[in-house]
């Protein structure tokens, strides 16, 4: 119920802060518990099989069940609800678009800009979650990411995420433009000490 009440919460804070206000879509996020290791979601407006191919009514969070005993952890669910924010704000196009064209009108070659855009929506949930969260979203991601280095330095040509290394960094760099200026300097400095070597795997030296 309490993770019921943070994305309801997410919800109202993203379209009462709209330039012009927007009704809240209804029925609000529903958040449940699961076998499994990574948390998901099932946006609003998709057919389900478990719904005999009906369009699902509403954002539905999927948890496992060591995230809810380790509630540190738990930034996952602003993350997820995010996602649904990205659709229902009608974000899921202009988004991708707008990172592709500033990389390329900056110098960026077109298979970094595509790695970029690739990864624009779990981008966007991180930082939207950070944005709704503060600085403790990003503890919560720092204890997920965090594994052996030779995983947070792996780059994936089609994977969704960003590269762990660079993921991190990313939210900091947010967290700097928000002005947690101390907390942005601690998370990286540490990091950073973790992971001292980001060339030491197979991350392409133009993203790094």
């Amino acid at each position: 119920m309490s993770c019921d009440r943070i994305g309801l919460d997410c919800y109202r804070a993203s379209y009462l802060g709209l330039g012009v206000a927007r009704p809240i879509p209804a029925p609000p996020p529903f958040a449940y518990m699961a076998t499994g290791f990574s948390p998901a979601t099932f946006r609003r407006g998709i057919p389900l099989k478990r719904l005999g191919k009906q369009l699902n009514p509403f954002p539905l969070i999927q948890l496992p069940y060591h995230r809810l005993v380790n509630p540190w952890t738990l930034g996952a669910v602003l993350h997820e609800i995010s996602h649904n924010l990205q659709n229902d704000l009608g974000l899921s196009k202009d988004i991708p678009r707008t990172v592709g064209l500033k990389l390329l009108r900056a110098g960026a070659s077109k298979q970094v800009t595509r790695t970029w855009v690739r990864w624009n929506r779990e981008m966007f949930a991180d930082m939207s979650g950070l944005l709704l969260g503060g600085p403790c979203f990003v503890g919560s991601l720092m204890d997920i990411l965090a594994r052996g280095p030779e995983t947070v330095v792996y780059y994936t040509s089609r994977g969704p995420h960003p590269t762990p290394y660079l993921r991190l960094l990313i939210n900091t760099e947010l967290l700097h433009r928000m002005g947690f200026e101390t907390e942005s300097k601690q998370y990286q400095k540490a990091w950073t000490r973790i992971y001292p070597n980001p060339s030491s795997g197979n991350i392409p030296p133009a993203l790094i």
